[in-house]
C-alpha cells in the first residue's frame, strides 16, 4: 500500500511538472523522478555544515564525506557496503576505538581504489599530517597504501594543497611547502609510485597566494592545467611532466571574495570561474581570450553545450564560447527558486536544482522545460546532484537521497 501511495505521489508530481513547464517544448521534460530509493541522513563537517556532501559513485558503491569519517554505501539500496564492526557500519577504515579518518576530499576512483586525501588516524596508526590514502573497494575498502607529501617531495616542510584529480590512470596532487612560496605537481599512479614531480615557478608570490590550488586536464588527457585562488595559471605536459606555459596574463583574473574557484577545459579554452568573473584563456599559449561578468557570484561550471558555457550558481546563466557574451540567464526572483548546491548538464538538457524544485532548462535557449516540486512532495530540497546511470543522488547539508530516474524525450512535430 505504502509503495502505491508513493507511485500516485510520482505520478502526480509529473503531471504537475508538465502543466507548468514554460514555452511549447514543455513535452520535452528532460529526467523524471520515477520513486524515492533510500535516503541517509549524513553529518556534515563543521566548515561545511551549510554546504552539501559531495559523494563519488566508484561502480556500485557510493562513498560519502561525513564529519565523522568516510562511508561506503550500496548504490541500489543505500546500506553500508560492508560493515566494520556494530557500533559504526559503513566506514572504510578500521574502527578501534581511534579517532576516524576525516576525508578532506571527494577523492577518486581508478581501477576499483578510491585515491584521497585524510587527516587522523589511519589503521591504528597515528598520523601528524594530511595523507594521500588508497582504499582497495574489492577488499573492504582495504588500505592499499598511504603516503606523505615529503615522500614525493624531499623536504620536511611539504603538505598536500587541494583535490587532486585523475587523468587516465594517473593521479596528480598538488604539493606546497609551508611557510614558503614553492610549490609542485606531483603524478601517482596507482600503486603509489611517483611517475614524476614538476615545479610550478610564480605560482604563489606571497604564502596566502596558493590558499586554494585547483586542477583540471584537457578532454583528451594531454593537458594538466593548475590555478590558483589569485588567478596564477600554468599547463603541464601530463606524460613527461614538462612545464608548457606559465600564468601569462593571470593577473588580470581576480580573486573571489568567498573563495570560490572552479576550471573547465574543452578542445581549445580553459575557463575559470572566480565568483562573479568568468574567464577563457588558450589551452595551447594560456594568452586571455575573453572576460565576463556574471550577474551575481557563481559557484560551478556544468559544461558546455551548442557552443554555451552553462554557470550554475543562484542564477543559472549561459555564456558564448567564443565571444563571452551572456546569451540567456535565469534570475529567480523568489528565494525558493534560486539555485542550491550544483546541477548538472546532460546533452542539451539542464538539471538545475533550486531551493525547493528541480528544473529541467533548455540548454540552447534557456527555456524552462519542466518544474519538479522536491520539496512539497518528497520533503527533499535543492541540493548537490550526481547521476549514475539511471539513479539521481541529491546531496543536501544533512541528507543524501537516491531517486529512480527515466530520461524523457519527445521530438517536436
Amino acid at each position: 500500500m505504502f509503495q502505491r501511495q508513493i507511485c500516485c505521489v510520482f505520478a502526480w508530481l509529473r503531471l504537475i511538472s508538465a502543466a507548468c513547464a514554460e514555452g511549447p517544448e514543455s513535452l520535452n521534460v528532460g529526467p523524471q523522478l520515477v520513486r524515492q530509493l533510500w535516503s541517509t541522513p549524513v553529518a556534515a563537517s563543521e566548515s561545511e555544515s551549510s554546504s552539501p556532501v559531495r559523494p563519488l559513485v566508484c561502480g556500485n558503491v557510493v562513498i560519502v564525506n561525513e564529519a565523522s569519517g568516510i562511508r561506503a554505501l550500496q548504490l541500489q539500496t543505500g546500506r553500508p557496503e560492508w560493515p566494520v564492526d556494530d557500533a559504526d557500519p559503513g566506514a572504510l577504515l578500521s574502527a578501534d576505538g581511534t579517532p576516524k579518518p576525516i576525508q578532506l576530499d571527494t577523492g577518486v576512483c581508478i581501477d576499483s581504489h578510491w585515491i584521497g586525501l585524510v587527516a587522523g588516524d589511519v589503521v591504528g596508526t597515528q598520523l601528524d599530517q594530511t595523507r594521500l590514502v588508497c582504499l582497495d573497494l574489492a577488499a573492504e575498502g582495504r588500505l592499499a597504501w598511504q603516503r606523505r607529501a615529503r615522500q614525493f617531495w624531499n623536504t620536511d616542510r611539504a603538505e598536500f594543497a587541494g583535490k587532486p584529480v585523475e587523468v587516465g590512470n594517473l593521479l596528480f596532487a598538488t604539493l606546497r611547502s609551508s611557510g614558503s612560496t614553492e610549490v609542485r605537481i606531483a603524478a601517482v599512479d596507482v600503486q603509489g609510485t611517483l611517475k614524476w614531480i614538476a615545479e610550478w615557478p610564480d605560482a604563489a608570490t606571497t604564502r596566502s597566494d596558493h590558499s586554494q590550488i585547483v586542477l583540471t586536464a584537457s578532454p583528451d588527457g594531454s593537458l594538466l592545467f593548475a590555478c590558483t585562488s589569485t588567478g596564477r595559471v600554468s599547463a603541464w605536459d601530463v606524460a613527461s611532466g614538462r612545464l608548457l606555459w606559465a600564468a601569462p596574463g593571470a593577473d588580470e583574473i581576480s580573486s573571489p571574495s568567498d573563495g570560490s574557484l572552479a576550471l573547465l577545459a574543452n578542445e581549445s579554452s580553459l575557463l575559470i570561474l572566480t565568483g562573479r568573473l568568468l574567464a577563457a584563456i588558450l589551452t595551447q599559449t594560456g594568452k586571455t581570450q575573453w572576460k565576463c561578468e556574471l550577474p551575481s557570484p557563481a559557484k560551478s561550471l556544468l559544461g558546455v553545450a551548442d557552443n554555451r558555457v552553462i554557470v550554475s550558481g543562484t542564477y543559472l546563466t549561459a555564456v558564448d564560447l567564443t565571444t563571452g557574451l551572456r546569451l540567456w540567464e535565469i534570475r529567480p526572483v523568489v528565494s525558493g527558486a534560486q539555485g542550491a548546491g550544483t546541477g548538472l548538464l546532460n546533452g542539451q538538457t539542464i538539471v538545475w536544482p533550486t531551493r525547493e524544485e528541480l528544473w529541467t532548462v533548455d540548454a540552447t535557449t534557456g527555456t524552462v522545460l519542466n518544474r519538479q516540486f522536491l520539496k512539497a512532495l518528497t520533503g527533499v530540497r535543492g541540493g548537490t546532484l550526481t547521476t549514475a546511470g539511471q539513479i539521481l543522488l541529491i546531496s543536501e547539508p544533512d541528507r543524501l537521497t537516491a531517486f529512480a530516474i527515466k530520461f524523457e524525450h519527445q521530438s517536436q512535430n
